[in-house]
């Protein structure tokens, strides 16, 4: 088992690594984190990745973990035109790390809250499962001089004070993961609920696996605009009629109602899929 491996699935089921997180190397913080892992779980403090350690952060698969396989070839045919590329499945399988170890964690996701949380990771990654910065640029330098651009050619009315320049500190508070974490209270917010430092270093919010958590316990618990998923979905499969409309009257949990309607016909593909592979 490979050291990144463990610091995923330590990060998944809600511990932290709020200075290196799943950097593949066993450190200090890593080593740190096993032994509260361990001490936590009656097993022998080591600080180490060992058998016992590793047998209880990895139990054997139980009989409601989907079949990746299966929903690799749904999503596949359904939402990327036939073809997904590796970069893709590495994004999806943080996610889906994710969304299944906030199962296995006793706090069980319903089948409707998992798609939704997909279609909006989908939507708002421009479809490449992976975080993504505001504007979609290559780094903040350019997300700046983009969304400056813009602001200065009256694009963007709805903001009032530009949150992406640089503030005293050399920090911009721009759009970052798989949902956008944008403003410095939500960066402070996104800290104090999950313990790790997005104010010290906001670019912590583009590792896939803190992101991972700040879409899914975001949109559980009302981070964003105050709405949560358990607003709108009621986590009953029904119809599909019935499905797409509480999936449209979702979008409120991140932006108003834009692009509503695609996210949700986005969310009822991603609900069969899930559903088809078992979650």
């Amino acid at each position: 088992m490979d050291i990144k491996s463990v610091q995923q699935r330590l990060l998944a089921i809600g511990y932290r690594l709020p200075k290196f997180g799943a950097d593949g190397f066993m450190g200090a913080e890593t080593a740190a984190v096993l032994s509260q892992y361990q001490r936590a779980h009656g097993l022998p403090v080591t600080g180490q990745p060992d058998a016992l350690t590793l047998a209880d952060l990895f139990p054997p698969a139980e009989a409601h973990k989907m079949d990746r396989g299966v929903f690799y070839a749904a999503v596949r045919s359904s939402l990327f035109a036939g073809k997904l590329t590796q970069y893709q499945v590495e994004g999806f399988e943080v996610l889906l790390n994710a969304l299944e170890a906030d199962r296995d964690d006793g706090t069980p996701l319903s089948l409707d809250h998992a798609a939704y949380m997909l279609a909006t990771a989908y939507h708002e990654t421009a479809y490449t499962m992976h975080p993504v910065r505001e504007t979609l640029a290559s780094s903040d330098d350019e997300a700046i001089r983009i969304l400056d651009l813009a602001f200065a050619r009256g694009r963007l009315p709805w903001v009032r004070k530009p949150y992406w320049r640089k503030d005293a500190d050399g920090k911009s508070w721009l759009g970052r993961g798989y949902v956008q974490l944008t403003h410095k209270a939500n960066y402070q917010k996104a800290a104090e609920k999950t313990g790790i430092d997005f104010v010290g270093d906001p670019s912590l919010a583009m590792v896939p696996e803190h992101a991972a958590v700040i879409l899914i316990r975001g949109m559980d618990e009302g981070w964003f605009t105050g709405r949560t998923l358990d607003d709108y979905l009621d986590g009953v499969d029904e119809s599909d009629a019935v499905d797409l409309a509480e999936y449209r009257a979702s979008r409120p949990i991140i932006n108003g109602t834009d692009k509503a309607a695609a996210i949700a016909g986005y969310a009822l593909k991603f609900e069969a899929a899930l559903k088809a592979a078992g979650f």
